[in-house]
């Protein structure tokens, strides 16, 4: 067994703004679970921010925000991205593998 110390870890769910990257005191990740196929969470920020999602982008992913679709964007380090509005929000992602 290797066990590997990592610098400069992020967590799996992160709030950020582009003007306080990683986010504003009090921006933050409420609930999370995920399963296989599956993330969900809690967020509640004071205004209008990007919640990042450390999983394997691909094309199935698709986002949801307070029931409302959202778009699932890639990030430079191919993970997960979605806007999410000032307040409290629920998120829910799903994985659907297309068939053909």
């Amino acid at each position: 067994m290797r066990v590997y110390a990592t610098r400069g870890a992020r967590a799996w769910l992160e709030v950020e703004r582009s003007e306080t990257a990683p986010g504003a005191p009090g921006d933050r990740v409420v609930e999370a679970r995920r399963a296989a196929s599956r993330v969900e969470a809690v967020v509640e920020v004071a205004a209008p921010a990007t919640l990042v999602v450390r999983e394997g982008w691909a094309p199935g992913w698709r986002a949801t925000v307070d029931g409302r679709p959202a778009g699932v964007a890639r990030t430079p380090g191919g993970h997960m991205s979605l806007p999410v509005p000032g307040g409290r929000s629920r998120v829910a992602l799903r994985f659907q593998r297309s068939v053909g």
